[in-house]
């Protein structure tokens, strides 16, 4: 909270409630794993917000998302991950940027099991373009700005033929040049029917979403949509929750910095 966030002008979050689309994923009374009956849905081609104090039980909701083995938990489609410490499970240092981007896009371009390579360089040719990453597809991951980085990792997803694309928190400490031309990729590929579950500490963020849930200790205590989305109404959300004294058994108030997420292996950003 508090961090400047870029204003997306030029494509903004469309009105209408998730329930008039067809659900994608759905978590119904979900408990345990540091959640408390949690029930969230997401539409098709539907961006879901993530909100409230760190550690309250967002990234378990990715989580669950992400391995949904739980009768609680249904996913209809592939899924793609993109993690926000991109050093530590996000970039393949070793690896171009051509190669960082294409590995979840491999098994979409293939066919008869033998790779293309013509359609792998248009797609990398494309996304380089459509994120202007700085450095081309030749270039190293490691020669690349934090901000360039982070922008091969989102378009990594997003070039993959997932359904759901979850986001941890991407974009702490990136830009705010940077986060503009993010904001914008979520909402264009909302319009093509993909859809995200987003996570933010910046509760800022939250303004270029369909649908809002703000988490308290491990459960939902607000939805907000439409013109309800602001960074206010979500802090006097999970502050008045706290005031209230409802959640006094749980310890005292959270601080602001965010939890660990899942685990390295699989955090690559490749669809599930």
């Amino acid at each position: 909270m508090g961090a400047e966030v870029a204003e997306s002008a030029a494509v903004t979050a469309p009105a209408g409630a998730g329930a008039d689309r067809p659900a994608l994923a759905e978590l119904r009374g979900a408990t345990g794993q540091g959640l408390r009956d949690v029930s969230i849905r997401v539409g098709a081609g539907e961006v879901v917000g993530l909100a409230g104090l760190a550690g309250q039980g967002q990234q378990e909701v990715l989580e669950r998302l992400w391995r949904p083995v739980r009768r609680d938990t249904t996913v209809r489609g592939t899924r793609a991950y993109v993690p926000g410490d991109r050093q530590r499970s996000g970039v393949l240092p070793l690896w171009s940027v051509a190669e960082n981007l294409t590995i979840t896009a491999m098994r979409g371009l293939a066919r008869g099991g033998f790779r293309r390579m013509a359609a792998e360089t248009a797609t990398v040719r494309g996304w380089v373009d459509r994120l202007a990453v700085r450095g081309g597809a030749d270039a190293a991951m490691t020669e690349l700005s934090g901000g360039n980085q982070q922008k091969v990792i989102v378009a990594r997803a997003f070039a993959s033929t997932a359904d759901l694309v979850l986001l941890d928190d991407p974009f702490r400490g990136v830009d705010v040049h940077t986060k503009t031309d993010l904001y914008a990729l979520i909402r264009e590929e909302a319009a093509r029917g993909r859809s995200v579950v987003w996570y933010s500490s910046e509760n800022a963020e939250m303004a270029h979403c369909d649908r809002v849930y703000v988490l308290r200790a491990g459960r939902v205590v607000a939805e907000l949509s439409g013109d309800e989305i602001s960074e206010e109404r979500i802090i006097a959300v999970s502050f008045a929750e706290s005031a209230a004294g409802s959640e006094s058994a749980s310890g005292p108030v959270p601080a602001l910095s965010g939890a660990a997420s899942p685990a390295t292996s699989e955090s690559t950003g490749a669809p599930r």
